[in-house]
């Protein structure tokens, strides 16, 4: 798979920018879909703390302004994973990491056995499922760039001076094979 495509204004920043190839301006981003941001309403069907959690993060989100009357789905399903995770945790630190088992041995007599919890797996699942759910909705640090805000104005792209333009034409003669001497010249 090859490198990704770069804006131009990345080309312009790292000095590699050729008008030839490039282009001189972007050509224009495409528009998303004006959905006007609002607060969903918390399902009935949650727990107590699952609808404390709901509208903590619908909090977040709102002013963020990432949330519409779609994104309930998500903010349900994180809800309730993060409810069951608090309740797993709990059970988890009264019983302990390891619990006592009795299994019968080959003789039939019972022994008693430690073995890990059998919550942590599912603790390990839940959070896996917490973080998938919260890059989905732009909470980690590294997914909050990818999520733009709801009914954010968007910007043209800028258009180049007529210096910047003659400038960027100057640089492009330059690098044709038969005006390599003219830049020795100067």
């Amino acid at each position: 798979m090859g490198r990704p495509r770069l804006s131009v204004a990345q080309h312009r920043l790292t000095g590699t920018y050729r008008a030839d190839r490039h282009g001189i301006a972007d050509s224009a981003p495409t528009a998303a879909p004006a959905v006007p941001a609002s607060r969903p309403r918390c399902p009935a069907h949650l727990s107590p703390e699952a609808k404390q959690e709901f509208r903590r993060l619908s909090k977040i989100l709102g002013a963020r302004r990432w949330e519409d009357e779609g994104t309930f789905v998500v903010l349900s399903v994180y809800a309730e994973v993060y409810s069951r995770w608090v309740e797993a945790k709990r059970l988890l630190a009264e019983e302990g990491l390891r619990v006592v088992v009795q299994v019968t041995d080959s003789r039939g007599e019972v022994r008693s056995k430690i073995v890990n919890h059998p919550l942590l797996p599912i603790i390990a699942d839940l959070e896996r499922r917490l973080l998938a759910l919260a890059k989905s909705m732009g909470l980690s640090p590294d997914s909050r760039s990818k999520v733009e805000p709801l009914g954010a104005p968007t910007e043209p792209p800028k258009q180049l001076t007529q210096d910047e333009q003659d400038e960027l034409a100057y640089q492009a003669w330059l690098r044709e094979p038969q005006n390599q001497g003219a830049q020795n010249a100067n």
